[in-house]
């Protein structure tokens, strides 16, 4: 694909009458193949003003412009199908089956029971939570997508009231929307996608289609090392 070079230009006026600019090449951009929902590249560039020593300090930004999220879901997708590979690789794919199968009930509780706060609360510290979803850069970054955001929880103890317990909880606060309900009803299709090939059975070269993460990964050699 085509390639290109990010830079700014920095007009500077030193006085009246004086005019100085300077460009700054910040980074090259390909374009190796189209998003999963077909939706244009967006990279977005702005001046970092938290560091006032680095004045010429900008940030870069790869932006998914996709209102249904389905390029960010397929992107966590593909770091759960990783986890598979690996977990198959080092015999423990029951890891990768009890994340898909916990992600798949989360998830189908919200859309059943949508109004209903406990079914859109996880307590992190919870063992089986903590095994299966905490653990997993996957399943993390799905229900991120998906609305649920990390929190404290404080509430009083039962034992002696004014004492205050402090929980991490992850929480979506509302109910989905009618165009968020169709992120969580992509969100399981993936999941289910994801679900087969946990089978030890599963065969990925005779699917008869890939799945929609397919371009998005790197080879995994037989040492579990990634490569481009």
């Amino acid at each position: 694909g085509h390639a290109f070079l990010l830079s700014v230009v920095l007009d500077t006026h030193d006085s009246f009458h004086s005019r100085d600019e300077k460009e700054e090449v910040l980074a090259v951009y390909r374009v190796r193949r189209r998003l999963p929902s077909g939706s244009s590249h967006c990279i977005f560039i702005h001046q970092n003003t938290a560091d006032a020593a680095a004045s010429l300090s900008f940030v870069t930004e790869i932006l998914l412009l996709d209102d249904t999220k389905y390029d960010a879901l397929v992107v966590a997708s593909a770091a759960l199908h990783q986890d598979i590979k690996l977990n198959q690789q080092h015999h423990n794919i029951q890891m990768s089956q009890d994340t898909i199968s916990a992600l798949t009930k989360i998830i189908s509780n919200v859309v059943i029971h949508p109004t209903n706060t406990s079914y859109r609360t996880l307590r992190l510290e919870n063992k089986r939570v903590k095994k299966v979803i905490v653990s997993s850069f996957g399943a993390m970054e799905m229900l991120q997508i998906l609305g649920f955001r990390r929190q404290t929880s404080i509430t009083a103890t039962e034992i002696i009231p004014e004492e205050e317990k402090k929980e991490e909880i992850l929480i979506r606060n509302n109910a989905p929307s009618p165009m968020e309900k169709e992120t969580f009803q992509n969100a399981l299709k993936l999941l289910s996608l994801l679900q087969e090939r946990t089978n030890p059975h599963f065969v990925e070269e005779i699917c008869p289609t890939p799945p929609p993460w397919s371009r998005l990964e790197p080879t995994i050699s037989g040492g579990g090392n990634g490569s481009s």
